[in-house]
This record gives C-alpha cells, structure tokens and sequence, in this order.
C-alpha cells in the first residue's frame, strides 16, 4: 500500500495484482507476462524494470509494484477514468482508444456492453471490483 500511495494512485488497485497472479512474485503467464504484475518485457522495461540474462526486476515485488503504480497512473491521465485504466492495463491503452473512437463512449461499462474490448477484458474490470469490494468487506462476505 506504501508504493502505491507514494505513487498518487488507490490503494485498492493492490488487487489488480490479486487477479494478475495471486500475488506470486515469480509468476509467469502463457503470454511471457511475468511477477506478481504480469508486466510484458517491453511494457517492464518502458517502466524502468531491467532484464537482463541473469536479473529480472519484473520478479522484484517493490520495483514491480513501483512501476506498476507509475503504469496505471499513466493510464489513469491519458484515460481518465479509473476502469478505463484497468482496462488498458489489460489489453493495451491502444486497445482501449480504438473502441472509445469507434464506439463514441469513453466508459467502460459502455464498451463492455457494447462489446468493443476482448472477452478477457470484459471480465478483467469486474473481478478486480468484485475483489476490492469483497477484500474491504471481509466480514461481510463471510471472509473475517
């Protein structure tokens, strides 16, 4: 949470690495994202995360998270909208700007509905929400 508030951005978005990677510092997905953020190679070293044949700061949880935070706050400003962000952090702020020109709507809700983002995407935003709603919650969700 340190990171995070050092960086300006909401501590809730902790849980976007919940669903990245079950926070496992050493994960590793199909797609080669790797750490507890499941930064890509190019995307990790745009953020200041070296990699090298014998070092992988993608793997190290506070250059991680820092660079994470930094990655979201950036899409938080080019996007301006929290779920927006979340959104691109899944499937690319490219990805996000197309289906915000071709649809008109610069709201997630409204490209999901509209069907204008990638499936995973479409489940992406609504887990993370679900997890920080049930994670502030615990003792109500049968979790404290």
């Amino acid at each position: 949470f340190r990171i995070l508030a050092e960086e300006g951005v909401p501590s809730e978005l902790i849980y976007l690495a919940q669903a990245e990677s079950g926070f496992l510092p050493r994960a590793v997905s199909y797609k080669s994202a790797v750490g507890m953020w499941q930064f890509i190679r190019e995307t990790g070293r745009q953020y200041g995360l070296n990699q090298t044949p014998f070092t992988d700061d993608r793997l190290d949880p506070e250059r991680a998270t820092r660079a994470a935070a930094r990655h979201l706050r950036d899409l938080y400003e080019q996007l301006g909208d929290w779920p927006l962000a979340l959104a691109a952090y899944n499937c690319g702020s490219g990805c996000v700007d197309r289906a915000v020109q071709k649809t008109a709507f610069a709201d997630f809700w409204e490209l999901r509905s509209r069907h204008a983002v990638p499936v995973e995407t479409t489940n992406y935003v609504p887990i993370i929400t679900a997890l920080t709603i049930i994670m502030k919650n615990p003792e109500r969700y049968g979790l404290a």
